[in-house]
């Protein structure tokens, strides 16, 4: 990308100094790019709510399932700030790096001790003490960067969409935090110091040079310090067996069987593109030796009263109804169509395939 192409890109917004030790996990601030997550979006605030995170800067993409009015009402009520990605001004393609940069210029980000850049599929699992984030920074000693490995959960034997929980119906994985398979990698997602020398990326923030080689603290989901990589060499994946004690990242992928087939529909959700479905689902469905990893219900107290406190407000309530409506009329669309049938044929024959569980048990 040319410097200068964006007003905000290459610049650097002016940030408070950072706290050296205890952070506030109410100065916590997640940064993340949506598309027609409508049904899933409440628990995954609620979620996130309750473990600490105190602020939300959502930008969302072309969104026609009722996901932009539901996070407006949000906005509204002052639980979230919704923005439509600037890219649709300036037409990059780099939507999503144009929202974290962009991202840096505003209040939530610059007033944050923390920053978190995640998706709308993926929950920050807090193992330690009392699942919040308070807990994690304690933890870890509160480092610069905190790079958590992604868990993936599949089909979990879940055919049809419900309005549950995902957190309460998925948890299947393929026990990369166990180290019984023959990768053992994960993508990576992280939580960064909001400072001057870290720029918010995907999966791993960038480094300035001299800070990464002087004074920045790395660590992984057990505290262990990771070495910092070097500039343009950005390692997005790291071993998950032994690198989770403390924190992972869930990573609920695919969903139901449902679900997914409304997921391929609607293609990226930075753009309109779709991926293969079935080399989709068998790359997160090859449980050679899966584990069942219930972890994330230390805190499903916690996380249930938050989202009952949400659905409490009546103009909540009928924003995610409406939501849950438009998902299953796509997903009764998609399955009364020729293609969709047939996709659905293929993708239970994955589910049946791979329901099979050798149970070992993650609590």
């Amino acid at each position: 990308m040319p410097a200068g192409f964006y007003p905000f890109v290459n610049q650097k917004a002016e940030q408070h100094a950072p706290n050296e030790k205890a952070i506030d996990p109410v100065q916590t601030c997640i940064v993340t790019c949506m598309r027609n997550e409508g049904p899933f979006i409440l628990e995954w605030i609620a979620h996130h709510r309750a473990i600490g995170v105190g602020s939300f800067l959502i930008f969302t993409n072309d969104c026609d399932d009722g996901s932009a009015e539901l996070l407006d009402t949000l906005d509204d009520l002052g639980i979230v700030r919704h923005l439509e990605n600037p890219d649709r001004l300036l037409k990059s393609a780099k939507r999503q790096l144009v929202a974290f940069d962009y991202a840096t210029w505003l209040k939530e980000y610059r007033r944050a001790d923390y920053v978190a850049l995640i998706d709308a599929d993926e929950f920050i699992n807090v193992k330690t003490g009392d699942g919040s984030l308070a807990a994690l920074f304690e933890a870890t000693d509160a480092p610069d960067v905190l790079s958590l490995n992604q868990i993936h959960f599949d089909f979990s034997g879940v055919r049809a969409f419900e309005d549950v929980p995902l957190t309460d119906q998925f948890f299947h994985t393929n026990g990369e935090e166990a180290g019984t398979i023959p990768t053992k990698r994960t993508g990576l997602k992280s939580l960064h110091r909001v400072r001057p020398e870290i720029e918010p990326l995907n999966h791993v923030p960038q480094l300035e040079p001299g800070f990464a080689e002087e004074a920045a603290r790395w660590v992984d989901g057990s505290g262990r310090s990771i070495a910092v990589p070097r500039r343009l060499a950005r390692k997005k994946v790291r071993r998950a067996d032994g690198s989770t004690e403390f924190a992972q990242i869930n990573h609920y992928v695919l969903r139901s069987v449902e679900s997914f087939m409304v997921k391929h529909d609607r293609g990226s959700g930075v753009g309109h593109d779709r991926f293969d479905a079935l080399s989709y689902a068998e790359r997160y469905s090859l449980n050679s030796a899966p584990t069942e990893d219930r972890s994330i219900l230390k805190t499903q107290g916690i996380r249930q009263a938050e989202l009952q406190a949400l659905l409490a407000e009546p103009a909540i309530a009928r924003a995610h109804a409406a939501c849950v409506d438009g998902h299953r009329a796509r997903i009764a669309a998609l399955r009364q169509a020729p293609d969709g049938a047939a996709l659905y044929r293929e993708l239970t024959g994955i589910h049946e395939r791979h329901r099979p569980l050798a149970r070992k048990e993650t609590a």
